[in-house]
């Protein structure tokens, strides 16, 4: 057989949005493991965000699978609720929002006349919370490159990632506080917490990882069906 039927074929079992997906994933789990906005890493996991998707609608523009539908709406929701709390109101509307009492009072007492202010009382995070939705829309975007079938065969290589990061857990247990393997300088110092700075993210990696070895998931196509495993009488 000849490379080029090769890697034909290589394409047909693997999917070439399937790979990016996988190196996009990796990459956000290497460098995205804080939620700090004044974390640079943040800026890193956007950009990539923004390349991906790029990338994606001018290589591969299609969508396949109506029910990914519902995630784009709740990421859309998400993103319209965040810029009606950033949109600027009157001075006079935004005092006699609740919980602006104290901050009316101080400019009264101050003599400062009471600018158009947002809902958001700290405005740059407000923003930071909006970018950070790039991500997922990143995520969605490459998983509609897939049928249904590609995205169930995602879930082995989502499980290896949580075992690798349970792994990386452990040697930084080992480690101690000042463990090396601990590399943002905000965390979870006494626990393990993997890729992340949060142990609490990374407990929810590893119970979502769990459905990457479930040989029963996704028995409609998935990565194994029921009826090709010997479970016995």
């Amino acid at each position: 057989m000849k490379w080029s039927q090769r890697l034909a074929a290589a394409r047909e079992q693997v999917p070439l949005a399937m790979v990016a997906l996988l190196v996009f994933i990796v990459l956000i789990a290497l460098t995205g493991g804080t939620s700090r906005p004044d974390s640079l890493s943040q800026a890193l996991v956007r950009a990539i965000s923004v390349v991906m998707i790029a990338g994606w609608a001018i290589a591969a523009p299609r969508v396949r699978g109506r029910e990914l539908l519902p995630g784009f709406a709740f990421l859309a929701a998400l993103a319209l609720l965040m810029l009606v709390q950033l949109t600027p109101l009157p001075p006079d509307v935004w005092s006699g929002l609740a919980g602006r009492d104290f901050y009316r009072e101080s400019a009264a007492a101050a003599g400062m006349a009471q600018p158009w202010r947002p809902i958001a009382l700290v405005p740059d995070r407000g923003w930071s919370s909006l970018f950070v939705l790039l991500v997922p829309l990143a995520t969605l975007v490459g998983l509609a490159q897939l049928g249904s079938r590609g995205r169930t065969q995602l879930l082995l290589p989502l499980g290896l990632l949580a075992l690798v990061s349970a792994v990386l857990g452990l040697a930084q247990l080992s480690g101690g506080q000042s463990s090396p393997l601990r590399v943002y300088e905000y965390s979870s110092d006494s626990y393990a917490s993997g890729f992340f700075a949060n142990r609490n993210h990374q407990a929810l990696l590893l119970a979502c990882g769990t459905q990457g070895f479930d040989p029963c998931t996704g028995c409609d196509g998935g990565l194994i069906r029921r009826h090709d495993l010997d479970l016995g009488p």
